[in-house]
């Protein structure tokens, strides 16, 4: 644990008021609902909250003080530390957190697939190890920091999800959770508004495998990406299908239910969600888990039993439809996987799809290939919404399955009443369209 005292000393620190300096901090929050004896209240500023207003919600559950920016006006006299830059302040304290733990971390960033693999990951060795993981997506400046400062002394594992749209993130992040394992699912086109091109990408996710590097850490390399398979410097073990890898795959693909499986030595494992990315995250995860000496059996069960996690591959029923709900976010790699996948389990599918976001320059382009895409498969329906998905609608071919919107709410009564059929629906879209109000009662 950390004393308020020793956070004083911290360079984005400026001065406190009213806090007792020998209290220790038992865990953090952003939340004042999640509030507890202890633990630091960050006072963040948002789009449409701000945090210091919630100060004494979290004081009605005890912390030890709030972090606040040092235009706050305390008239309450709550005991506060103020900070020059609160995320800043965050990131300093989960580092002085990480490096008093003997907890093992793992770090994992990615174009596509990094939360899933995450997820899976924390399934298949939670059992053997004391193991906490990033909750949700929490993946950034302030996501991480706050997982870190969820290790306590019994903690034999954290699974840390880093995510970037920038170059220096990755980096930043690892100087903070200072990984010993570290995995890359991929590189695909992701934010390349500001990483330029697939070479940016691998070069600001490559910041991960740099740090561990020079740490002497175990980097995962995932030899079936033709950009990552590159990496030669370190501790590497590598996994894949084909070729000479540390954990060979074989059997590779989806079943006739759409499933994904893969066998390793004689071992057949089943998946019971859909899609050939869904098998790449199995892949990834289990390479681990086997490494940390995670039994077969146990891998097989556990990735049997795996359920798509929040708007990921996430399948529910509405009115009398399945259907598949993957809009946390989207790019060009995920966006064709997903059409690709759905279209080869079934060619009757209807796909309700929006913008792929931080596309720069790419975006026209990119989107007019998703449309093309539709020339080469089977489909029912195309349900299209977002300004750059009008260059999707102009690519394709047979303008009599597709169908333009421009606002959710002309989009929402054509899908409640295709729904009302027995179909296949597929939604992909990024998360600033936030397409799963589709399927809320809202």
């Amino acid at each position: 644990m950390i004393k308020l005292k020793e956070i004083l000393k911290l360079p984005s620190v400026s001065k406190f008021e009213f806090i007792d300096l020998d209290k220790k901090i038992s865990g953090a929050t952003i939340d004042s609902r999640e509030a507890k004896s202890g633990y630091l209240y960050f006072s963040l500023k948002g789009r449409n909250v701000d945090g210091h207003e919630f100060i004494g919600k979290a004081l009605e559950n005890e912390i030890s003080a709030a972090i606040v920016d040092l235009s706050y006006d305390n008239l309450n006299k709550f005991p506060v530390i103020y900070s020059n830059d609160v995320e800043i302040t965050m990131g300093e304290i989960a580092g002085i957190w990480r490096s008093r733990s003997k907890v093992k971390v793992i770090a994992i960033t990615g174009s596509n697939g990094k939360t899933t693999t995450k997820e899976m990951l924390y399934d298949l060795i939670k059992d053997e190890y004391r193991t906490i993981r990033t909750l949700k997506n929490y993946n950034n400046h302030q996501g991480v920091p706050l997982t870190l400062m969820n290790i306590n002394e019994e903690t034999e594992y954290a699974i840390i999800e880093m995510g970037a749209n920038h170059f220096g993130e990755i980096n930043y992040l690892s100087e903070i959770a200072s990984p010993d394992i570290g995995i890359i699912t991929n590189v695909g086109d992701a934010h390349l508004e500001f990483f330029g091109s697939k070479e940016g990408v691998k070069k600001a996710k490559e910041e991960l495998f740099e740090y561990i590097y020079r740490n002497n850490g175990i980097i995962f390399v995932n030899n079936n990406d033709e950009r990552l398979k590159a990496w030669t410097k370190g501790n590497i073990i590598s996994y894949g299908t084909g070729g000479d890898c540390n954990y060979n795959y074989s059997e590779v693909g989806i079943d006739e239910y759409g499933n994904g499986k893969f066998k390793y030595d004689d071992h057949l494992i089943k998946l019971s969600i859909p899609g050939a990315l869904n098998v790449k995250n199995a892949i990834a995860a289990t390479s681990i888990a086997k490494h940390l000496g995670i039994k077969d059996a146990v891998i097989r069960e556990k990735l049997y039993n795996f359920k798509p996690y929040d708007k990921r591959y996430e399948e529910v029923t509405y009115k009398n439809s399945k259907v598949i709900l993957d809009c946390y976010n989207a790019n060009p790699s995920s966006m064709k996987g997903i059409i690709q996948d759905m279209s080869m389990i079934e060619n009757n599918c209807i796909f309700i799809l929006g913008d792929m976001f931080e596309l720069g320059e790419r975006s026209r382009v990119e989107h007019e290939n998703i449309g093309k895409i539709f020339n080469e498969i089977s489909f029912k329906r195309l349900l299209l919404i977002g300004d750059e998905m009008k260059y999707c609608y102009n690519s394709v071919n047979d303008k009599s399955k597709v169908k333009f919107f421009d606002s959710i709410d002309e989009l929402k009564v054509e899908f409640r009443s295709i729904a009302e059929n027995a179909e296949k629906i597929i939604i992909k879209a990024s998360r600033g369209l936030e397409l799963e109000r589709l399927v809320s009662d809202q």
